[in-house]
């Protein structure tokens, strides 16, 4: 009877090779790997999130530079010149592999006018969110075509309209309606000067407002108790159910499809 159940133990037995206990390490060791990195992106999720959103603003002096404001749109400012030739942009790359990071070689410049605290304009103190307080000194007339250099050249009729260069004072003579050739005489007459710019090249300026992206997953929480959030919500889980499975075998992809889905909850935002 001992010698039956031997025989039975002995046929059941299954003596593994090295490379079968390897390949059964690196399953177990992905399989780590993946409840990491899935813990990771749980992680990364989250992560407390500020979103941007434009908005018109309810007092447009709210915009004015001397109070910093976070806004698009309007005069810029941010300049950045680069060259449109890939061939710098690739030697750039090849320099960036040779050179120290204390002497880097770019051709994109990015430049920005940046006053010190102290300095013959602005007050060192944050002004009042009133509109009341002026900068101390008028700022520089800018060119009334494009609104953004200085105007250092006069209209040599009316005296009053201030361009940057002669090709910007020649856009603005030949522009149609709103050409300086038509209000030149007016200027003269009135003695008022526009003080925005004439060219359609400046968009709107709009203020941006921060939100915190966990009240609007709060807020979408809330709202799910209606029929038809519902079914939007279902439609939109499904349609990032598939992209997740479509790009299930390569990271990088599964990444992109999980930020798409983030992104949809505020599909308006302009800052993350």
């Amino acid at each position: 009877m001992d010698i039956d159940l031997s025989g039975e133990k002995l046929k059941s037995l299954h003596i593994s090779s090295l490379d079968e206990e390897e390949d059964d390490e690196e399953a177990q060791n992905d399989d780590v790997e993946d409840e990491v990195s899935d813990e990771d992106d749980e992680e990364e999720d989250r992560v407390p999130m500020t979103l941007g959103f434009v908005e018109k603003p309810k007092n447009p002096w709210t915009l004015l530079r001397q109070y910093f404001p976070s806004k698009a749109g309007g005069t810029r400012t941010l300049f950045v010149f680069m060259c449109p030739s890939m061939t710098c942009l690739l030697r750039d790359q090849h320099e960036q592999w040779r050179r120290h990071p204390e002497t880097p070689s770019r051709s994109v410049k990015v430049f920005r006018c940046q006053l010190p605290r102290v300095n013959s304009f602005y007050s060192s103190e944050a002004p009042a969110e009133d509109g009341t307080e002026q900068p101390l000194a008028a700022g520089a007339k800018l060119c009334n075509w494009c609104g953004t250099w200085k105007g250092d050249k006069i209209c040599s009729s009316c005296r009053r309209a201030r361009y940057c260069s002669g090709k910007h004072q020649t856009a603005h003579w030949r522009s149609g309606n709103s050409s300086h050739k038509v209000f030149c005489r007016q200027m003269d007459t009135s003695g008022k000067e526009s003080e925005s710019a004439a060219s359609h090249t400046l968009w709107p300026e709009y203020e941006i407002a921060n939100e915190d992206e966990g009240e609007l997953d709060e807020e979408m929480t809330n709202d799910d108790g209606s029929a038809s959030s519902l079914i939007s919500r279902s439609r939109t889980d499904g349609y990032f159910g598939k992209l997740q499975t479509y790009f299930k075998g390569n990271g990088e992809n599964r990444s992109w499809a999980s930020f798409q889905e983030r992104i949809s909850l505020a599909p308006d935002q302009v800052l993350r």
